[in-house]
């Protein structure tokens, strides 16, 4: 079932080799993050719905993932954001407690790098 899932079904598997930054094991296959498990069950249901075998249900198959495929896994969501916009982002939630002038510096400052 997996090969047919992983291989056929799913074309969005990445293999991607050395570390991965959130994850301990870098043997690791991974799949976007937009997508889930019960999509990927779909497709394999969609793709074996004109055969006669029975189709695994949907806590079946999330078992037999964990069983047989524990190396694919879905993508942690990753920010969008440059590095100065994340600084900016981190800067005025820690100016919380600050000054209405040392705010309106941080501000200021993400404000121009936004233009």
């Amino acid at each position: 079932m997996f090969p047919c899932v992983c291989g056929g079904v799913y074309d969005g598997l990445y293999v991607i080799t050395g570390k991965i930054p959130g994850y301990k094991n870098s043997d690791l296959q991974l799949l976007p993050s937009s997508t889930t498990k019960r999509a990927v069950w779909e497709k394999y249901v969609a793709a074996n719905s004109e055969t006669t075998a029975r189709l695994a249900k949907y806590s079946t198959f999330c078992y037999l993932w964990r069983l047989y495929a524990p190396r694919i896994t879905i993508m942690k969501p990753m920010t969008d954001l440059c590095w100065i916009c994340q600084k900016n982002s981190t800067a005025m939630i820690r100016s919380a407690n600050k000054t209405e002038e040392e705010k309106s510096v941080v501000i200021k400052r993400a404000e121009e790098h936004q233009n």
